[in-house]
């Protein structure tokens, strides 16, 4: 079952304005499950896949000839460098919404990316479930109190 997030609305409208769109967010909040429910005509891509990294690395450039847009690139951070062949791939086509990047807080905020995909990017963060969602879903079980001190992240 899949879980309708609150962030919906929000990055239906970021992806209406900006040609990238970063999910941040921690590990297990639910990051690829929100992009890959919500755009599954776009391709996906995870950099977690050893040969897949190694395919994207060898030639970035021919990768995005392939897949110029409706792409989603997941746990961008293995390969920091792609983003500044996102920054020209960009700047030659300006089309909204057309990748989707997720990763780590730490990379996608930092300096050297903020300033790579300044004004190209729009950032959206991904937290675990929130009480009003897993209530909705009536997900709080039997004892809402220990599901209060357990948080939202999903079982492992």
């Amino acid at each position: 079952m899949y879980i309708e997030r609150e962030i919906n609305k929000q990055f239906s409208k970021l992806k209406k304005g900006f040609p990238v769109i970063a999910i941040t967010g921690p590990r297990q909040s639910g990051k690829t499950t929100f992009l890959q429910h919500n755009f599954p005509k776009y391709k996906y891509f995870n950099l977690e896949d050893p040969t897949t990294l190694q395919f994207i690395k060898d030639d970035p450039v021919t990768f995005f000839q392939d897949n110029p847009s409706k792409i989603i690139i997941d746990e961008v951070q293995r390969f920091p460098e792609l983003l500044s062949y996102i920054q020209v791939l960009v700047d030659k086509k300006q089309e909204v919404g057309s990748i989707l990047l997720s990763g780590s807080q730490n990379l996608l905020l930092s300096e050297k990316i903020s300033q790579t995909l300044a004004g190209r990017a729009a950032y959206q963060t991904v937290l675990p479930f929130s009480f009003s969602e897993l209530k909705k879903y009536d997900l709080l079980g039997k004892n809402r109190y220990a599901q209060i001190l357990k948080g939202g992240y999903p079982s492992i």
